[in-house]
This record gives C-alpha cells, structure tokens and sequence, in this order.
C-alpha cells in the first residue's frame, strides 16, 4: 500500500495553489513535503485498519489513498487502485 499524504489548501484566498505528492502548505504559506516515514505509527496503522475493512470480500480494492485537509479541519479521503504499483 502506498500513501499519498496530505493536501491542504488555504482558504480566504481564491487561488488554489496545486500540491504534488506529500506537499502541503503551511500556516505562513509555505509548501512543504512530509514523508511517510515522518508520519506516526499509529496513524499508519489506522490506515492500515482502514485499508482492512473497506476492501474486506476484495470489495473497493485500493493501494494508494489521498487524503485532503482544509484549513476548517474538514477533510475528504480519495482511494486508488495502482496496478501498476500491486505489479
């Protein structure tokens, strides 16, 4: 399974600026990138469980996810399957 972490967008502005993988802006408006690695144990296991319950009976298969923040906290989880990436 991979992660494509977090993509967060300022509010309050009309222009959207497009993150690539990993990247996401911070508080001052920097783009930043965060490793997976940096991200805790316990949230990667949480994926994990997740990944677990929603492909049970190899229904809704995905090995990427794309997890979207706003600056509100509301958030939108988008799930991929990268045949590719299972090859």
């Amino acid at each position: 399974m991979a992660l494509i972490p977090l993509q967060r967008h300022k509010t309050g502005s009309d222009e959207r600026k497009k993150l690539g993988d990993g990247e996401y802006i911070t508080d001052n408006n920097e783009v930043k990138n965060i490793s997976v690695r940096n991200i805790s144990r316990d949230i990667r296991n949480w994926i994990r469980e997740l990944q677990d319950i929603t492909t049970e009976g190899d229904s809704n298969k995905w090995n990427k996810a794309i997890f979207n923040l706003n600056a509100q906290g509301k958030f939108n989880m988008e799930f991929i399957w990268d045949q590719e990436l299972h090859d």
